[in-house]
């Protein structure tokens, strides 16, 4: 009967550790899954804090670049040479056009580094381009780009004395351009000034408080914060925010890297602290019951066998 006796006890015993085995099991799961979902919210939070920052700065952006369109406006010897090319070109008349065109690059928005200025444009009213000055090294279209024209094209008489801003790709790389009229209130033409967003947009690290990294849709570097060189790349998290433009298409994409080490020590420390807790919970209980058993059940059992026998 002892034989009986200890198998009964071992089977209750056993069954006592495999729930415990599978509520440790279970525990360990869910605090897994507790951390992805953690980490899942943490990175879609990180995400539109950084898409709330870089439209920020875009729009910044086209602010900096709308005071130096004034600057162009007010340019008189340049309203002088465009209005008499446009009347009668010559190529005395282009020259002084292009010597307006060029001041931008030695005025302060480009020489003090407010902005990554790439080309000034001039166009007539029908956006065809008449002069045009382009830093070295960019190869860009001669034709105002879809994003903005396609919102200029058929806009009113009222309208077309208005500023427009857009985004546009060419040869994988991101440009912002601003329309902006020529002539005063007797309109004949527009400036165009485009730049380099990816210049400004890296900035908004100082706001956002981690390392950033702006790069084209095919993943080629464009800028880095200056703290992307020296950030942890082990126990990091990689956001990307894909910025688009009115057209709806790809311009260029926000890395943020968030450093997750403090992170994961502290889910560390909560899941193993979780496991210590139930491991002496169910050791108690394992012990609570033995006892129990063997004094309310085993023991009683015991004795009666004994008397039978």
């Amino acid at each position: 009967m002892s034989i009986q006796k200890l198998s009964i006890k071992s089977i209750i015993v056993t069954l006592l550790v495999v729930i415990g085995l599978i509520a440790i099991v279970l525990t360990t799961v869910s605090a897994k899954k507790y951390t992805e979902q953690a980490l899942s919210q943490q990175k879609a939070s990180i995400a539109r804090m950084t898409g709330v920052l870089a439209k920020e700065a875009v729009i910044k952006l086209e602010e900096v670049i709308g005071q130096l369109g004034k600057e162009l406006r007010k340019n008189k010897a340049l309203k002088k040479a465009i209005k008499k090319h446009l009347k009668v070109p010559t190529e005395e008349t282009m020259a002084a056009v292009k010597v307006g065109l060029n001041s931008p690059f030695e005025g302060r928005f480009f020489t003090a580094g407010m902005i990554d200025l790439k080309s000034v444009r001039l166009y007539n009213k029908k956006f065809s381009l008449v002069s045009s000055k382009t830093i070295e090294g960019e190869n860009l279209p001669n034709v105002l780009t879809e994003t903005i024209y396609a919102a200029a094209k058929d806009r009113k008489k009222s309208d077309r004395l208005k500023t427009l801003s857009g985004m546009w790709v060419h040869n994988g790389k991101p440009y912002m351009s601003l329309l902006i009229p020529s002539g005063g209130l007797i309109l004949n033409g527009y400036f165009e000034i485009v730049v380099a967003p990816a210049y400004n947009i890296v900035n908004i690290e100082e706001i956002l408080g981690v390392p950033l990294q702006i790069t084209t849709t095919t993943g080629d570097v464009l800028a880095e914060s200056k703290s992307w060189s020296t950030s942890k790349v082990e126990d990091s998290l990689s956001i990307s925010y894909v910025m688009k433009n009115t057209l709806n298409k790809d311009v260029l994409t926000v890395v943020a890297r968030e450093d997750m080490t403090e992170f994961h020590s502290q889910m560390g420390g909560i899941k193993n602290t979780v496991l210590m807790i139930f491991a002496g919970l169910i050791a108690f209980l394992l012990v609570t019951s033995i006892v129990l058993l063997t004094r309310w059940v085993f023991k009683p059992l015991s004795d009666v066998m004994t008397e039978l026998d």
